[in-house]
């Protein structure tokens, strides 16, 4: 779940509109509304100022997704280790498949997906 998301389900969940949460935050509504909206640039005293409504504060904790360096290096390490083994060209397949399904459900965790 982002921010964004966590924000929009806790604010409608205590029934109050953008304009409400911003009031109550003590932010403006444009403030609001790009946060949940996903904007990227938000100052992060702000965004902290409105978590602390709902009990929720921004922390450091692993990144999860998936970047397009480690989609390439998963492929090249992947290939590297068929060309050296003596795989059958079916399992090859069925494998390559399956890295490719894994790497497709993965990336979906990315932002902007």
């Amino acid at each position: 779940m982002t921010i964004a998301e966590f924000v929009k389900e806790r604010r409608k969940k205590q029934h109050w509109t953008q304009k409400d949460l911003a009031f109550y935050g003590g932010v403006g509504l444009r403030f609001i509304r790009e946060l949940e909206q996903g904007k990227t640039t938000l100052r992060m005293d702000k965004v902290n100022q409105i978590l602390d409504m709902f009990g929720a504060v921004l922390t450091p904790g692993p990144n999860r997704r998936l970047t397009g360096r480690m989609v390439a290096a998963v492929r090249e390490h992947l290939d590297e280790a068929i060309a050296r083994s003596f795989l059958s060209d079916g399992f090859v397949d069925r494998l390559r498949k399956l890295v490719a399904h894994t790497l497709s459900v993965l990336a979906l965790d990315r932002p902007g997906k």
